[in-house]
Order: C-alpha cells, then structure tokens, then sequence
C-alpha cells in the first residue's frame, strides 16, 4: 500500500502523523518526536502532505518540501470546531490523532475532486 496523503499534527515534542492511500483508506499512524520527523519524511516517498497552518507550520512545509514533498497549509478555523468539542470529553492523544486523520482526509477529498480549498465550502447541506 502506498501512502499518498498524510495529515500532520504539529506540536512542541511530538508529532502525530496519519496516512491515507488513494482510496482513503489509512495506511499509516505514528507518533514522532521532533528529532525523528525529518528523517522519517526523508525515507518516505514524495506525497501529499496537509498541515495546520500555525507559527511553526511555514517552517515544517519548507522541511518537506526539500525531500519532494507537496505541503497544503490548511486554515485552523477549518478544523477548529470540530476538534474542540472532542477535546473537552477526549485524552489530549485521541485530539491529535484526530487533526492528523481529519487533515489527511481534507487533502484527499480535494484531490479526489480536483479541486481547490475554499474556506466557505460545505459538502451538504446546514438545515436551520
């Protein structure tokens, strides 16, 4: 299985990392330290790689980029809400698990639907 698409939880130490192939289906989860994330990145083949943009997001997108890799910075307003409400009744670990799975999963569908990210985009539907 060949991992086409990885979402990126950055954090101080340690990093979440969660990986989908072309079909969506996960193919990858792992826990980082910072001093293991270059070299992991480095033995990767080139993909896809959806980050929430933050003050230390820049820095990891030009990292990956040295090694072939395509960075997506995405908005935190985007995954924000959501991620919120599972922080107040989840351990902190299921959270970035969850960003990592949540981002991966935002870059797949765009692709999937060749299309470009827009902040006011909703797949279905709000019923009032």
């Amino acid at each position: 299985m060949n991992t086409t698409t990885i979402g990126l939880d950055i954090a101080k130490t340690v990093f979440q990392v969660h990986g989908v192939d072309a079909f969506g289906k996960t193919t990858l989860q792992r826990r980082l330290r910072r001093g293991q994330l270059i070299s992991f990145f480095a033995n990767l083949p080139p993909c896809l790689v959806g980050i929430e943009a933050c003050a230390s997001a820049h820095y990891w997108a030009r990292e990956l980029r040295k090694f072939g890799h395509e960075v997506k910075l995405m908005p935190p307003q985007f995954v924000k809400a959501r991620l919120e409400r599972l922080a107040a009744r989840c351990h902190p670990n299921v959270v970035a698990v969850a960003l990592a799975n949540k981002l991966a999963r935002i870059v797949w569908a765009l692709l999937a639907h060749d299309r470009e990210y827009r902040a006011d985009y909703r797949s279905r539907p709000v019923s009032a």
